[in-house]
């Protein structure tokens, strides 16, 4: 059963992937889990990313004004340009 909220994650992933790459945008999905920052980083080494693209959830702190801290994290710390983004209401 452990394995189970993984599939749906990666599952729904892999949905929007698919989505993306209609478009005609290369995508690579990798689903990990642990420290976000170092994960995050890591896969952007590990593909050689051109691009990630990072959510941002809405400000809780006045210091997180523009994004939330993991975002500024890896803004800060990945190897490549970071494009964040927040969800939009439906």
């Amino acid at each position: 059963m452990a394995g189970e909220p993984r599939d749906a994650i990666r599952a729904e992933l892999e949905v929007h992937a698919e989505n993306t790459r209609w478009s005609g945008v290369a995508v690579d999905c990798e689903l990990a889990f642990g420290p976000t920052v170092a994960a995050v980083v890591a896969a952007a080494e590990h593909h050689a990313a051109d691009l990630v693209v990072a959510g941002a959830p809405g400000p809780r702190h006045l210091e997180h004004l523009l994004l939330g801290s993991t975002a500024e994290e890896v803004l800060a710390s990945a190897p490549c340009p970071v494009v964040t983004g927040r969800p939009t209401s439906a």
